[in-house]
């Protein structure tokens, strides 16, 4: 029997990934985005939903290549070759999640380290692109140019 990990079950319906990969980036999300002094959770933002959106959007063989890096990452035979962990990513601490992505980021194989990065950006984006962190950082929003156009707001 297959191991599957942590389930993390998804606010809207999915339009690219499966409950499976989606649970690892719903978990890796909560590791890579700030939540602490009073900023919401990654979950709170949607940023794994919001993913799975963009993802519906892009060339299908660059969405394949990341499902296989989420496959890999919540896979426990990756964690044993690569981590020396025996269970799902999803399933493991904080800390050793933490400590997961950080060996992904400092590899010395650049295939984990673009992988890691393109699971940051793609992460990072739509939290700090958020309207509820905005106000955290002192970004008031978007300017309102409706008054250049001659538009009501």
């Amino acid at each position: 029997m297959v191991r599957r990990g942590r389930a993390h079950h998804p606010e809207t319906v999915l339009l690219v990934l499966d409950l499976y990969t989606y649970s690892t980036l719903a978990s890796i999300a909560e590791r890579m985005c700030a939540s602490a002094g009073g900023l919401p959770t990654a979950r709170e933002v949607g940023v794994a939903e919001q993913v799975d959106a963009l993802l519906a959007r892009m060339d299908p063989l660059d969405v394949r290549d990341l499902t296989r890096v989420l496959r890999w990452v919540e896979s426990p035979l990756s964690g044993e070759l690569v981590g020396r962990r025996g269970r799902p990513f999803s399933e493991c601490s904080p800390e050793v999640q933490d400590r997961i992505l950080e060996s992904w980021r400092t590899s010395r194989w650049g295939v984990q380290r673009t992988a890691f990065d393109a699971l940051h950006a793609l992460c990072q984006a739509p939290y700090w692109g958020h309207p509820s962190v905005w106000s955290h950082v002192g970004y008031g929003g978007p300017p309102d140019f409706s008054s250049l156009l001659g538009v009501a707001p």
